[in-house]
C-alpha cells in the first residue's frame, strides 16, 4: 500500500517537529517561559524543521504539485486507516452505516464504488434488506499499526470548514513552529504548524502538525466567477469568496493566539506577504535563516 510518507522524504511533515531540544541555562523571553508553565527560562536548542533545505523545496516548480497528489493518497489512507479501525471493532457492517461513522474525503464519490476498487482490502455480499450491502475486512489484510498513529497526527485543512475544525483541535496544544513551504515562483502555498501537548522533563512531546493548504487562496483570487456551483469549486480546489474569508480568518486566528510562541518563518518578508495579501497576521517572526545557520 502506498504512504502518504515516502521514505525517501523521511517522514515529510512529522519530522517538521519530531527533533527538539532545551537548553536550561540560556535565558529566553518570558512567552518561552509561559508557555512551557515552568518557573525557569528555557529556549529551543536543537531544531529540525524540515527533511528539506528550503532551497531544495523552492527551487523545484513541480515540488507543490508532487505535494498536492501526496495530501490526496494522504487522505485516502487515512480513510482507510478508519474503515480498518472501524470494522475490526464492529465486523461486517451494511455500508450505508459506514458512511454515517466514517466520514470520505471529497475525492471519493461513494463509500461502494470505493470498496469495490480495493478488493486486497475490502469484501462485499449482498444484506438482508433490498439494496443493502455488507462490507467487511479481508482477512488477510493489514493495517501498519506505526502509519495510522502517523496518519493520525498530521491533520491538513483545505476547505474553510477544515480550517475552523485546525483552529478548534489547536486549542489543546500549544504552537511551537511554523514552516511556511513555496511555490516555484515564491509564493506561500503550505503552512505547516507544529504542536506540543506540554513540558515534560526537558523535552516537548510531539502533538499534531497542522498544514494549511494556501493555494485555494490564491487561486480564488483569479477566479472571474465567485459564484460558481461549490462542487466545481471543490473539485478544482478553488474556494469561494465567502470560504477564502473563514479560512485567512482561522488561520489568522491561531497565529496570533496568545498560546503560540514566537512564530517560526521564512522570512519577515514572507509574513508580511500573508499580511497584505492574504490578510493572516502573524503575532511574532523568527528568521529560519539563523535556525539553520
Amino acid at each position: 500500500m502506498n504512504s502518504f510518507f515516502h521514505p525517501s522524504h523521511s517522514q515529510l511533515a512529522f519530522n517538521f517537529c519530531s527533533t527538539i531540544s532545551l537548553n536550561p541555562r540560556t535565558l529566553s523571553s518570558s512567552s518561552t517561559s509561559e508557555f512551557l508553565g515552568h518557573s525557569s527560562s528555557y529556549t529551543i536548542s536543537t531544531i529540525n524543521l524540515f527533511p528539506f533545505k528550503p532551497n531544495r523545496v523552492n527551487s523545484d516548480p513541480g515540488a507543490l504539485r508532487m505535494m498536492k497528489i501526496k495530501i490526496k493518497r494522504y487522505k485516502e489512507e487515512r480513510y482507510i486507516a478508519r474503515l480498518s479501525r472501524f470494522l475490526k471493532d464492529n465486523g461486517p457492517t451494511p455500508v450505508r452505516v459506514v458512511a454515517e461513522r466514517c466520514v470520505k474525503p471529497k475525492a471519493i464519490f461513494t463509500e461502494l464504488e470505493f470498496f469495490m476498487s480495493r478488493p486486497e482490502l475490502f469484501k462485499l455480499r449482498p444484506g438482508t434488506q433490498p439494496n443493502d450491502v455488507i462490507v467487511s475486512l479481508v482477512e488477510d489484510s493489514s493495517i501498519n499499526e506505526d502509519d495510522m498513529e502517523m496518519w493520525k497526527s498530521v491533520f491538513i485543512a483545505q476547505s474553510a470548514d477544515e480550517a475552523k475544525l485546525a483552529k478548534e483541535r489547536l486549542k489543546a496544544y500549544k504552537v511551537f513552529g511554523v514552516y511556511v513551504a513555496f511555490d516555484g515562483s515564491r509564493k506561500p502555498s503550505l503552512v505547516f504548524i507544529s504542536t506540543a501537548n506540554g513540558f515534560m522533563k526537558g523535552t516537548l512531546p510531539l502533538g499534531n502538525v497542522f498544514i494549511f493548504d494556501l493555494r485555494g487562496l490564491r487561486h480564488s483570487e483569479s477566479k472571474k466567477d465567485e459564484n460558481s456551483a461549490p462542487s466545481k469549486a471543490s473539485l478544482d480546489g478553488v474556494l469561494s469568496k465567502q470560504d477564502a474569508e473563514i479560512f485567512r480568518q482561522s488561520l489568522s486566528d491561531v497565529l496570533e493566539s496568545p498560546a503560540s510562541l514566537k512564530i517560526m518563518c521564512d522570512s519577515r518578508n514572507t509574513c508580511k506577504y500573508l499580511k497584505q495579501k492574504h490578510k493572516i497576521n502573524v503575532r511574532g517572526v523568527i528568521d529560519l535563516h539563523a535556525v539553520y545557520g
